[in-house]
């Protein structure tokens, strides 16, 4: 195979592969929120409210948000490889 073949391929693989870390982010994002959402729910419905720790649901929540900030910031270090080396 043509060794150009392959020089022309890799931007478009590493795209995808930057689209998918996006993608693992949003997918993190999501299910943080509906994991956040679902214990302040179970919290607002014991009886006892005094045992209601608020901090604890923001805590949660944070963490996931944390990490997905993670995935956004690897792809976007990889789309500005991308573009930068495509223009020298």
């Amino acid at each position: 195979m043509d060794p150009q073949f392959f020089i022309e391929l890799a931007p478009i693989f590493i795209e995808r592969i930057a689209y998918g870390i996006g993608l693992i982010g949003v997918i993190i994002i999501v299910y943080g929120s509906f994991s956040a959402f679902y214990e302040f729910c179970r919290m607002l419905m014991r009886k006892d409210h005094k045992s209601l720790q608020f901090d604890d649901v923001r805590q949660h929540l944070m963490a996931y948000m944390a990490l997905s900030l993670d995935f956004f910031i690897g792809k976007d270090i990889i789309d500005t490889f991308i573009t930068t080396s495509g223009r020298e």
